[in-house]
């Protein structure tokens, strides 16, 4: 069984291992950078995605949506998708679950290295003058890219992953 892992990057260049670039992608790729606005109905409360249009302000919650529909074509196997942190936000601890289909891992690294909630890091510090060192809990403000593994991938699915972000 062949254990590649296809990385699908939500905002830049999109890639997958084993397919050319004279080929047709198996899949097609939708980003939304969507801004929470709550507005009353009813007496209550709600919240409405609406798409950033204009200038953010800092504390205005944003959510980064990516949509992956496949095509007719698209061969079975493990592929990634990944959703960075976008500068001048913070992760807010809030995404969509992988799913039974996916792993939700984050990165704390820039997406050099990724791994399930919670991220931790070894840190090593001086205690009665000799060198500690502990593994601690990575903050989840401090992550800057989220990702779903995502297994069996089948034709003519589409899925939609998300995560908030609060600005600087």
């Amino acid at each position: 069984m062949n254990r590649r892992l296809a990385t699908i990057s939500a905002i830049s260049a999109v890639s997958v291992l084993g397919v050319t670039a004279a080929q047709t992608l198996p899949y097609t790729l939708k980003v939304e950078h969507l801004q929470v606005v709550r507005v009353q109905q009813q007496g209550k409360t709600v919240e409405q995605l609406t798409p950033v249009s204009g200038g953010v302000r800092p504390g205005d919650t944003l959510v980064e949506r990516v949509t992956l529909t496949t095509g007719k074509t698209v061969k079975p196997g493990r592929y990634a998708v990944r959703l960075p942190v976008p500068n001048g936000t913070t992760f807010s601890g809030d995404a969509t679950p992988g799913g039974t289909n996916a792993t939700l891992e984050f990165s704390a690294d820039g997406g050099k290295t990724f791994a399930a909630e919670p991220l931790t890091r070894t840190v090593t510090t001086q205690e009665n003058g000799k060198a500690v060192t502990r593994r601690v809990v990575v903050a989840p403000n401090e992550y800057t890219t989220a990702r779903w593994v995502l297994r069996d991938l089948t034709p003519d699915t589409t899925l939609r992953f998300s995560f908030r972000v609060r600005v600087k």
